[in-house]
């Protein structure tokens, strides 16, 4: 007769794939990005479905603020975006840029989310009397929204908002960092405008 123990299933080849132990925002629900929890993570749907819509909101009588980025692409390339009147994007000259750059709005395409490794996105804010506060809200095509709030003094720049790409996933962060001008806040985080 066989002696032999009937096989066993592998149980590592079963196993689903790991989830990263991080905040989350569900749909249709909104989470605030303060000091103590400074970043949220988007799931894969949420990073690769329709678009990342940032807007400024604010009281009115503030002051006057222009949204900037700087984007660093898979392949290494790095483009530093400002808006002055218009429309700008990066990468420039393409169909279907990863960013779209408006004065006090910005985009990220999530059907090019794989072209992007990571994102600064900053406030330059100009010279006035007052001092400047409001909020960078980001909403995701599921609804989901992410407030970035903000304070800062005229004349200066602010590095509202950090993206990382982690596998897929993006996540984002609050930094509140002010700087003298946008090439001190590329530098602060470790961009090369123009380097491959």
């Amino acid at each position: 007769s066989a002696t032999g123990s009937s096989a066993q299933p592998d149980d590592r080849r079963w196993r689903p794939l790991p989830v990263r132990s991080a905040r989350r925002v569900a749909n249709d629900v909104a989470a605030r990005l303060t000091s103590t929890a400074p970043t949220v993570t988007l799931t894969r749907i949420q990073s690769g479905t329709g678009a990342l819509d940032g807007q400024v909101v604010a009281p009115p009588g503030v002051g006057r603020l222009s949204l900037g980025c700087v984007v660093q692409l898979d392949n290494g390339a790095t483009y530093a975006v400002h808006c002055i009147g218009g429309q700008a994007t990066a990468p420039p000259d393409e169909v279907n840029p990863v960013v779209r750059l408006h004065p006090d709005s910005i985009t990220f395409d999530l059907r090019r989310v794989t072209a992007l490794r990571r994102s600064l996105v900053y406030a330059v804010i100009e010279a006035s009397d007052f001092a400047w506060s409001g909020s960078l809200l980001f909403t995701t095509y599921g609804g989901a929204s992410v407030e970035v709030p903000f304070e800062a003094q005229p004349a200066t720049t602010i590095a509202l908002t950090s993206l990382h790409n982690i596998r897929g996933e993006l996540v984002l962060r609050a930094e509140a960092d002010l700087q003298p001008d946008p090439p001190t806040a590329w530098r602060a985080f470790g961009y090369e405008v123009g380097k491959v």
